[in-house]
């Protein structure tokens, strides 16, 4: 019928009234709106077992929280696989973050020993950027004084011996992180799909609690052949213009 003419009404009336509570239906309707006045009116009359299917940009507030991606979030099991899933998340950016520090000081300290190297080949002045060197020959000095061979070839061991150190010490700390962020990024892998598992289990157990399942036609193919053997009936709130109006329909 047209709008106005209390097809909603009608169809809360009869699933209160007619359908048993142990039996699940199916509410198609052609709108949106449409779907929001059912939910509401079902809401009002008191039952909670109900079931959206749809998009909740199209949808009024108080349909948005009947919507499977909304109440499946409310399922413990889903909030401590997301928890779990944030905080493995956490970890390894945390371990890549420590593993990008450690390779960028690595190649710091081999570009200290390029530019000390280059120093000794080319015996030439110390310039006051090269402070490692600077520091190591002599920190009382000009920095724009030359200093003798032997001592330039002194300086520059013990600095590059002290490197060598420095350096066997961060490659071995850029193995042990990789391991780690690579250990991490694991776990976080198998917590997503632990998740996965999660959302599938707890969207197929609200399917089956719930008691009625709202949704537009275009929004029932969605649903699925296997889950629509689950349901006991369908009623349908509004149809095309050349489609038979027939207020409520069962399967």
């Amino acid at each position: 019928g047209p709008p106005g003419t209390g097809k909603s009404s009608f169809i809360t009336e009869v699933f209160l009234q007619r359908i048993p509570k142990t039996s699940r239906v199916l509410i198609c309707t052609v709108t949106n709106k449409a779907i929001d006045s059912l939910v509401s009116k079902l809401k009002s009359a008191g039952v909670e077992d109900i079931l959206a299917v749809g998009s909740k940009q199209r949808m009024g507030e108080t349909t948005v929280k009947f919507l499977m991606e909304r109440r499946v979030e409310n399922v413990e099991e889903v909030k401590s696989a997301r928890r779990d899933g944030r905080e493995k998340r956490r970890e390894r950016r945390c371990w890549e973050k420590s593993l990008h520090e450690i390779e960028k000081f690595a190649n710091s300290s081999n570009r200290r020993q390029q530019s000390t190297l280059q120093a000794i080949i080319d015996e030439a002045e110390i310039k006051h950027k090269n402070v490692p060197l600077l520091n190591a020959l002599c920190s009382s000095r000009s920095p724009k004084m030359k200093f003798t061979k032997d001592e330039m070839l002194q300086a520059a061991r013990n600095l590059i011996k002290k490197e060598d150190q420095v350096k066997d010490v961060l490659q071995n700390a850029i193995k042990s992180t990789k391991l780690m962020a690579t250990k991490c990024k694991r776990m976080e892998v198998l917590s997503e799909s632990k998740l996965s598992s999660c959302l599938r289990r707890a969207k197929l157990d609200l399917w089956r609690r719930s008691r009625v399942v709202v949704c537009t036609a275009a929004s029932a193919v969605n649903v699925g052949s296997r889950l629509m053997r689950d349901l006991e009936g369908v009623m349908e709130d509004e149809q095309e213009e050349e489609e038979d109006l027939t207020p409520l329909d069962f399967v």
